[in-house]
């Protein structure tokens, strides 16, 4: 799930980086992808400047992340946040249930379906 000959710079457990777009002026302006790693899964997600993984805390809180990244995605889901399906294909790969996933992606585009059918039915009225 990673292009497979990049050059990762481990931040901490299961957190890894690879420079996504070079500065031209300062290094701390890089930008790095994140790449998570769970068992033998390895997966981009997040795109942060170097400067922000320099910060007191940014390593333990990835490697927190990634200990727990089941309960953060349950949690997504509770709040009604959206989950990508890169989410979904770790999951799988992972043997993970990932059924659950697959529902909630539907459930949550029939949402936002309804919401946009709403609000163009409200503009129609105040049109």
């Amino acid at each position: 799930m990673v292009s497979r000959y990049r050059e990762l710079e481990k931040i901490a457990d299961g957190l890894y980086a690879f420079i996504y777009d070079k500065s031209k002026t300062d290094e701390d302006d890089d930008l790095l992808c994140l790449v998570f790693n769970i068992g033998d899964v390895y997966f981009e997600d997040h795109i942060v400047e170097r400067k922000r993984t320099k910060r007191i805390g940014f390593g333990e809180f990835g490697a927190e992340w990634v200990r727990n990244y089941r309960k953060h995605i349950a949690d997504d889901m509770l709040n009604g946040r959206f989950v990508s399906l890169i989410t979904v294909k770790v999951f799988e790969m992972l043997g993970w249930d990932a059924e659950t996933l697959i529902r909630y992606q539907q459930q949550y585009r029939a949402r936002e379906e309804e919401d946009r059918a709403m609000r163009a039915y409200y503009n129609s009225l105040n049109a």
